[in-house]
């Protein structure tokens, strides 16, 4: 099957936050680092964005810091043959990024008490649309609506600010009702900075 070359990268925006705001419109900035890579499963079906593929999938980590708190926003996106595009990521919150580390696993995302917006532990979340140049989309699922997350860092250079590692999760649209079982996830050497 052949792809559409006519992608537009910066008209599809992942959804991973559980309040229904999206993440930034990709910006293609490939150069970065040509390892990136996420796959998974979504219900059994394989999924793989990788930035040494193709420039119609994209991998990009984004980091958010400010006053003794980080959010890591890590997601992949794929264009289908079909013209559609999906796109699988997930969020790291805690309170200072050298928290990272090989072993940290996750299984929880908790709002914290005295900071209303901010969360620590990890959330995943999973969007599919019907074109890439769409502003519908087919659902928006979150691992914030089943509480069934667990991801594990295997690999951390805070040198480089790459890092890798394991992740599965159900992740459910409350508008559709759709869920979708995220399994066999993979991240590798996942840039979060310059």
């Amino acid at each position: 099957m052949k792809r559409r070359t006519g992608f537009s990268v910066g008209l599809f925006v992942l959804y991973l936050f559980s309040t229904v705001a999206c993440i930034p419109s990709f910006d293609i900035d490939i150069i970065n680092n040509k390892e990136e890579k996420i796959t998974c499963k979504l219900d059994g079906v394989d999924f793989a964005a990788d930035n040494n593929e193709s420039i119609l999938d994209l991998v990009k980590g984004e980091l958010l810091e400010r006053d003794q708190y980080f959010l890591l926003t890590v997601y992949g996106a794929e264009l289908q043959d079909e013209g559609g595009a999906k796109a699988v990521g997930f969020k790291i919150g805690g309170f200072s990024i050298e928290e990272l580390r090989a072993g940290n696993t996750y299984e929880t995302w908790e709002e914290l008490e005295n900071r209303p917006g901010d969360f620590v532990g990890v959330m995943g979340a999973v969007e599919e649309r019907p074109s890439v140049q769409s502003d519908e989309s087919i659902y928006k699922a979150s691992s914030n609506h089943t509480k069934k997350v667990s991801l594990e860092i295997t690999e951390v250079d805070h040198e480089t600010k790459t890092f890798s590692g394991t992740f599965s999760f159900v992740a459910l649209d409350d508008e559709t009702g759709i869920e979708i079982n995220v399994t066999e996830g993979k991240f590798e050497d996942v840039k979060w900075g310059k």
